[in-house]
């Protein structure tokens, strides 16, 4: 059985460098990231309105339940800053093969970390809608793992999301 880890968090968090550590551990698998993919013909056209997000995250959803129903496990890193959003994708899925996993970081150390300057151009009213900043993140409720990527480092991350996934299997 195939199993679908959905990484959320803010902007700059580590749901991107988390999904490249975890790959390795999970053959066969694929990784599904918001940046990535919205550069291309499947999320080209989705802005960043909170309505265009939903739509981009129940998209992704349904694309990582399709690799995952096909014995793909699937590494998602979306912010996907929606609980009863990330709950609909849930649904997606058959009991066992989803696991939310919430990495936690601070809006401070987010916007530390960020190379591209996106918090900053956000400040300065330059990108409309940046989540943590003039768009909300709804912290999950009840995620499967929480990471806290200030006090963990990278291995103890996906160590701990590695020992809750062999919980679904």
């Amino acid at each position: 059985m195939a199993i679908c880890i959905w990484l959320t968090g803010l902007p700059c968090s580590g749901k991107t460098t988390i999904s490249k550590e975890l790959v390795g551990f999970l053959p066969p698998a694929q990784i599904l990231d918001g940046d990535v993919l919205r550069d291309t013909p499947l999320a080209s056209e989705v802005g960043f309105t909170i309505e265009d997000r939903n739509k981009h995250v129940l998209r992704m959803g349904q694309v990582a339940a399709l690799l995952t129903n096909n014995g793909i496990n699937t590494i998602c890193a979306f912010v996907s800053p929606v609980n009863e959003i990330r709950e609909k994708v849930r649904k997606l899925f058959h009991p066992g093969e989803f696991l939310e996993v919430y990495v936690k970081a601070s809006l401070d150390v987010c916007v530390k970390r960020d190379v591209k300057g996106m918090y900053a151009m956000a400040k300065e009213g330059k990108i409309n809608n940046f989540t943590g900043i003039d768009s909300p993140y709804e912290e999950p409720e009840f995620p499967d793992v929480t990471v806290c990527t200030e006090t963990l480092t990278i291995d103890k991350c996906v160590d701990k999301i590695l020992e809750a996934s062999c919980i679904f299997w």
